[in-house]
C-alpha cells in the first residue's frame, strides 16, 4: 500500500476489500493523508429539480478504477461522488488539485439532509475561498460514525477544456504541512528559473546572439505558464487576463515553439538539414506564434485548446525525431540535447494523450512536470555557457594566432632587413676597408693609422655578426653566442662570460635565431645601461625547454611591463619570447639585474612548423 493510505485506519478489512464492496471511506487516527483510489464514482450531466434530489441519483454513478477521475476534454457538468465515515468528530480538507474550473461545487449530505454547500469557480476572489488558497479546497466536518455523502460538480473553463479531478483527503494539520512543502518545493524551482533567466540575459549582453535571447524569452514564458497553472497569477488577479486560462494556454503554446526555435540554433540544424526542413521549422514556429496572438487578442473558440494540444503532440514527435537524428551525430551538443529533452518530451506527449483519454492518467506523473522542465532548462543553460566559453576560447585562439602571425611577419621582415644590411656592409664597406687596410699596410705598418684601420675592420665584423652571424648558419646557436661573447670581449666594451650546460638539442634554425637575438639584445642592453663591470650569459638545456639568462652587476633597472615597455630592445625581446610561446622573468636590485627566458621545445617547434 501507499505510505499515505497506510496511515489510515479501517474497521476490519484491508483497503482493497473495502473498496470492492463500495462501503464508505473510513477515517480514524490523528494524522493522515490519502487519495481516494477505489472510492470514487462519476457521472455526467445529472438531471434533477433541486440539490436535495442528488441522494436519490447515486445509482447513476459509475465506479472509477483509478485514483484520478479523468473526464477528458469536454464542457459537460461532471459529477463525482464518494461516501466518508469517521470514527470521531474530525475536521477534514478535500483538496481538488485543479485551478481553472467554471464550477467546483461541493454538496455534503448526512443521510438525506444537506449539511454543507460550497459553490466556487476560478474567478472567485481568494479571500472568499475556504482557507484563502488558489486551488479548490473544501472543509468537511465529519461527524462521529455518521456516513457523509460527498458530491462534487465540476465544469471546466471553456478554454482550458480539461476536466479531471485529482482528489486528496487530509486532516487540517496534514493539509497545512502539505501546503508548506508544496510552496517550498515550488519556491525553489521558481528561484532556479529566475537564476537561469538572469544567466541567459548575462550571456546575451556579453554576446548579443539570438540563441541567448530566445533562451531567456523561453524561460519567461515557461515561468509565466507555471505561475498561471498553479494559480499564483490568478491569486493576484482573479478573473483578469493575467493568470487566466487564455494566458496559460497562450504561454503553453508559445513556450514549446520557442524551444523548437532554440533547438534549431543550439544544434545548428541549418547546417545539417536542407533549407526545406528549416523553412518548415520556421513555418511551424510562425503557426504557433499565430495561435499565441489569437489566445491573447481575439475571441477564443472551444476548438482552440484541442488544436493547440494536437499541435503540441506533433511538436513532441518532431522533437523526438530530432533526438533520434542527434543520436546518429554523436556530437556533444546533440547528446546534451538528448539528455535534457527526452524526459520532458515523453511527459508532454503523455499528458496530451491522457487528456484526449487515449492513455490513462496517473496523478503521480503530474509531480514530474516542473522538475523535468527545470532540468531541461538547466541543462540547456549549461550547454549555452559551455558554447559561450568555447566560442570565447576560439576567439582568443584566433587573436593569439593573429598576433603570432603579425609577430612572424615582423620578425621575418627584421631578419630579411638585417641580412640585406649585413650583406651590403660585407660586400661594399667591407671590401673598401679591406683595400684601405692593404694599402696602409704597405707604408704604415704598426702605426696609428693601421691600428685605426684594424679597429674599423673589427667593428665592422662585430656589426655584421650582430646583424647576421655567419657562425650561426654553419654551427648553430651555441657557437654563435660564443662568437658574440668573443667579439664583445675583443672590442673591450665589457667583460662577458658564457656558460652552457645540458645535452644540446638542435632546434629549428628560426627558433635558434630568435633565441640568439634575445641573448644579443639583453647583452647590448646591459652594456649600454647597466653600468656594470661584468656580464654572465647562461644557456641550459632542460628536458622540455631551453633556459637562457643574462646577468650583470650594474645599477639595476625598473621592472619592465610587457604591455607598456617603451624601449625598442625590450619590445623586440618580448615579441620573440611571445612568438615562441615562452616566458620571461626579471630580478633586479641595486646590485645587478638578471633577466631569464624559458622557451619550450614543443611549442617552439609547433610554432615554426605552423608558420
Amino acid at each position: 500500500m501507499k505510505k499515505a493510505t497506510a496511515l489510515i485506519l479501517f474497521w476490519v478489512m484491508p483497503l482493497h476489500l473495502l473498496a470492492q464492496q463500495n462501503i464508505p471511506f473510513v477515517v480514524a487516527g490523528d494524522i493522515f493523508e490519502s487519495d481516494l483510489n477505489g472510492y470514487l464514482f462519476t457521472a455526467k450531466n445529472l438531471k434533477f429539480n433541486k440539490i436535495e434530489d442528488l441522494v436519490s441519483l447515486k445509482r447513476q454513478f459509475k465506479k472509477v478504477q483509478t485514483s484520478v477521475a479523468n473526464f477528458g476534454v469536454n464542457e459537460d457538468e461532471n459529477w463525482i461522488y464518494f461516501e466518508l465515515k469517521s470514527q470521531k468528530n474530525k475536521q477534514l480538507v478535500l483538496l481538488l488539485d485543479q485551478v481553472f474550473l467554471e464550477k467546483a461545487d461541493l454538496y455534503q449530505f448526512q443521510g438525506d439532509n444537506l449539511v454543507q454547500k460550497i459553490e466556487l469557480n476560478y474567478r472567485v476572489d481568494i479571500e472568499k475561498r475556504p482557507f484563502g488558497m488558489m486551488n479548490f479546497n473544501f472543509p468537511i466536518a465529519a461527524s462521529r460514525k455518521q456516513v457523509n455523502s460527498i458530491f462534487l460538480r465540476l465544469k471546466s473553463d471553456r478554454i482550458h477544456g480539461i476536466s479531471r479531478a485529482m482528489l486528496h483527503l487530509f486532516d487540517e494539520k496534514s493539509f497545512h504541512q502539505y501546503l508548506l512543502k508544496k510552496h517550498l518545493f515550488n519556491g525553489v524551482f521558481y528561484g532556479i528559473l529566475v537564476l537561469a533567466l538572469f544567466i541567459g540575459f548575462l550571456l546575451y549582453f556579453a554576446s548579443p546572439k539570438n540563441i541567448y535571447l530566445i533562451y531567456s524569452i523561453h524561460i519567461v514564458f515557461t515561468l509565466g505558464y507555471y505561475l498561471a497553472n498553479y494559480g499564483f497569477l490568478n491569486f493576484l488577479n482573479p478573473g483578469g487576463f493575467v493568470g487566466s486560462p487564455q494566458m496559460m494556454y497562450a504561454f503553453y503554446t508559445l513556450s514549446p515553439a520557442l524551444q523548437l526555435l532554440f533547438i534549431q540554433r543550439f544544434l545548428s540544424l541549418k547546417t545539417h538539414f536542407s533549407n526545406t526542413f528549416n523553412q518548415f521549422i520556421n513555418g511551424f514556429v510562425g503557426y504557433m506564434l499565430l495561435l499565441f496572438f489569437i489566445y491573447v487578442f481575439l475571441p477564443n473558440f472551444s476548438f482552440l485548446p484541442v488544436l493547440s494540444r494536437l499541435s503540441l503532440v506533433f511538436l513532441g514527435f518532431l522533437l523526438i525525431f530530432i533526438c533520434a537524428w542527434a543520436i546518429t551525430r554523436k556530437e556533444k551538443t546533440a547528446i546534451l540535447y538528448l539528455i535534457a529533452t527526452i524526459p520532458n518530451i515523453v511527459l508532454i506527449v503523455y499528458y496530451l494523450l491522457s487528456t484526449l483519454q487515449i492513455l490513462p492518467f496517473f496523478a503521480n506523473s503530474f509531480n514530474f512536470s516542473f522538475p523535468f522542465t527545470i532540468f531541461e532548462i538547466l541543462v540547456f543553460g549549461f550547454g549555452l555557457v559551455y558554447q559561450f566559453t568555447e566560442e570565447k576560447h576560439e576567439i582568443e585562439r584566433k587573436l593569439i594566432e593573429e598576433r603570432l602571425s603579425v609577430s612572424k611577419e615582423i620578425i621575418t621582415a627584421q631578419e630579411q632587413e638585417r641580412q640585406r644590411i649585413a650583406q651590403d656592409l660585407h660586400d661594399d664597406l667591407g671590401s673598401t676597408l679591406s683595400m684601405l687596410k692593404n694599402k696602409l699596410s704597405e707604408n704604415y705598418e704598426d702605426t696609428l693609422e693601421m691600428q685605426i684601420a684594424d679597429k674599423a675592420v673589427d667593428d665592422l665584423r662585430l656589426i655584421s655578426h650582430n646583424l647576421m652571424p655567419a657562425t650561426f648558419l654553419i654551427k648553430g646557436l651555441k657557437e654563435a653566442i660564443e662568437e658574440l661573447v668573443f667579439l664583445n670581449n675583443k672590442a673591450g666594451k665589457m667583460d662577458v662570460s658564457f656558460m652552457c650546460s645540458g645535452v644540446e638539442k638542435k632546434l629549428d634554425w628560426e627558433v635558434e635565431l630568435s633565441i640568439f637575438r634575445i641573448v644579443k639584445e639583453l647583452v647590448n642592453n646591459a652594456i649600454k645601461h647597466a653600468k656594470s663591470k661584468k656580464i654572465e650569459v647562461q644557456m641550459l638545456y632542460f628536458e622540455t625547454f631551453i633556459y637562457v639568462s643574462v646577468e650583470d652587476d650594474g645599477i639595476g633597472m625598473e621592472k619592465f611591463n610587457p604591455a607598456f615597455s617603451s624601449g625598442i630592445g625590450i619590445k623586440n625581446i618580448l615579441l620573440r619570447v611571445n612568438y615562441l610561446k615562452g616566458k620571461i622573468n626579471q630580478e633586479s636590485s641595486q646590485r645587478g639585474t638578471l633577466i631569464a627566458a624559458e622557451i619550450p621545445y614543443d611549442q617552439a617547434k609547433n610554432q615554426t612548423s605552423a608558420s
